[in-house]
């Protein structure tokens, strides 16, 4: 069983990971926004 330390740390790796994962598909977003610009 985990301590209480463990999973909250796990917790905030999880949560650090997915704000990373959002960040980069964000920037991809962007990214597809400013060819469709440039493409008109």
């Amino acid at each position: 069983m985990n301590t209480l330390v463990e999973t909250s740390s796990n917790f905030v790796a999880m949560s650090v990971n997915f704000k990373d994962i959002f960040g980069a598909f964000k920037n991809i977003v962007e990214g597809f926004e400013g060819l469709a610009k440039l493409a008109k």
